[in-house]
Parts: C-alpha cells; structure tokens; sequence
C-alpha cells in the first residue's frame, strides 16, 4: 500500500541499551537518593495474588478469554500446572528475601509487586524485617537500572535486566515446562 513500514526495533528493550540508558537517569537518580544501594525482587503472581480478588475470578476471565478450556483436561491441567508453579514461586521468592533480610540486615531490599497482583497482601510477608520495602510506583525500567541486583521467579524484567548489563538472578524452585518457557530463565 501507500504506508511506510520500517523495522524500527523493540522500544522497551532498545531504551535498556548503554546508548538510550540516560533517558531514565533523573528517575534512577531519584529512586537511588530515596533508596541508596538496594536488591529489587520483582515478583509475578497475577493468578494467586491478583488484584482480581480471587483465582476463581482469574481463571473465570481466562475461560472469558479462550484461554482456559474446561471442556479440555489438558488445558485444565496447564491452568492447574500454572496455579502450582506461581505458589511454588511466591513461597520460594518469600523464604529467599526473607533468608536475604537475615543475613544482610544491612542492605535495602525492594520487593516490587507486578500490577496484576493484589499489593495489600505483600505487606503482611515479612514482619520484623526493617530493610524489606514493598514498593510499586512508577514504570519498571528505571528501578531495574536502579537496583544492585535483581531476583525475580520467571519474570521478563530479568532478560531486560540482562540487556541492561545488570546481575539478575531467576529463582526456579522447580523446573518444569513454564519455567523452561521464559526466555529470563535462560539468561539469568
């Protein structure tokens, strides 16, 4: 047709690269004035942790959506493969930040919930942990290159970050076919 097409590249990944880093310098700066020297944990349980108030209310807009079959025992058995894989990540990811708060009472640790997730419920997981903040504002890009390291379960902040140039650690409790799904477990 009359339209110009051009491969232009992937934007949220481009802006990671050493060239376009200081598009987000002022908000590095001011995440790192705010936070100093800190671990970020990005986490992602949008099933089991969902803003949605419910798994059932999740796995009802999934059906919505086609992409859960009740009718299909494999589609419901990804679906459950999947509720087991997010409480399998979140008790993993709890038990690590918390282990990490143990040994490092010294440094800052910034659990950053993914939007989908319900943020109250974060709040209650580690008591008595003064360096444990839960935090979840702004877009993700600039605390990822504002973070000493990032510890994530399966999440595709962890192949940004490796774009980034950034440490960036996958915790996999148990391998299975989702985890071996994510490019993040491949590179961090």
């Amino acid at each position: 047709g009359r339209t110009r097409v051009e491969a232009a590249g992937n934007g949220r990944i481009d802006l990671l690269k050493p060239g376009y880093r200081a598009y987000y310098q002022k908000e590095i700066d001011a995440i790192r004035a705010r936070h100093g020297d800190f671990i970020l944990v990005n986490t992602n349980f949008g099933i089991i942790n969902t803003s949605w108030d419910s798994i059932e209310e999740v796995t009802r807009i999934h059906v919505d959506a086609g992409f859960v079959r009740p009718d299909d025992p494999a589609s419901m058995q990804a679906w459950r493969d999947q509720i087991e894989f997010e409480e399998l990540n979140k008790a993993a990811i709890i038990e690590a930040v918390q282990e990490l708060a143990r040994r490092r009472p010294g440094q800052k640790i910034v659990v950053r919930p993914h939007p989908a997730e319900d943020l109250n419920r974060w709040k209650e997981a580690f008591p008595g942990m003064p360096n444990v903040e839960i935090v979840r504002e702004g877009p993700h890009v600039p605390w990822t290159l504002a973070c000493r390291m990032l510890l994530h379960t399966s999440c595709t902040t962890g192949f940004e970050a490796k774009v980034a140039g950034k440490t960036a650690f996958s915790l996999v409790p148990k391998p299975s076919w989702i985890s071996d799904s994510f490019i993040s477990n491949q590179v961090n």
